[in-house]
């Protein structure tokens, strides 16, 4: 947590920052999703304009006093608060609960990273919290792309998210 007034937020959505497709597959109906790993954030109040594709009309056309933001460097968790929102704003995005069920039953997800991000202890734990503050139940990782996911372990969850985060190549 921040003491007093939070540092600036500006742009970054380039370079190490770069937004990556995140794919957001539900298990009741089957169908796969795949959203930009952006937010848009009112620097002025730290209010959260947009998550995920629709913080591409604040790119496009750009506002005075929000900036568009990638929570992740090169595929793991830079700033916690904001990789926690955008994620639980995807988790809620698609998966079309009534509110007062998330009290009784939260979702329990499996996290699919490619086999060329390799994640440390802390970067594990980093993503583990993210998804428990996001409103998950149960979180399991698995290495492979989210169409490698075995059907034994598909069932076991709700929500499948694969971070596709690709090395830029030179």
């Amino acid at each position: 947590m921040y003491r007093g007034k939070p540092p600036a937020i500006e742009n970054r959505y380039e370079g190490d920052f770069a937004p990556f497709p995140i794919q957001v597959r539900v298990r009741k109906t089957g169908r796969t999703y795949e959203e930009e790993s952006l937010i848009a954030v009112r620097t002025a109040t730290d209010i959260v304009e947009a998550c995920g594709s629709d913080c591409r009309r604040y790119i496009d056309l750009p506002e005075e006093g929000v900036a568009v933001v990638c929570p992740f460097k090169r595929g793991i968790v830079a700033d916690f608060d904001l990789a926690a929102t955008l994620l639980k704003y995807l988790l809620n995005k698609h998966r079309k609960v009534p509110k007062l069920l998330y009290m009784f039953r939260r979702p329990s997800v499996v996290l699919c990273f490619p086999r060329s991000v390799k994640l440390t202890t802390v970067e594990t734990a980093a993503y583990n919290d993210c998804m428990m503050q996001a409103g998950c139940g149960k979180v399991r990782f698995f290495e492979g792309g989210i169409d490698e996911l075995p059907r034994e372990l598909e069932g076991k969850f709700d929500i499948a998210i694969g971070i596709t985060y690709e090395e830029p190549r030179e």
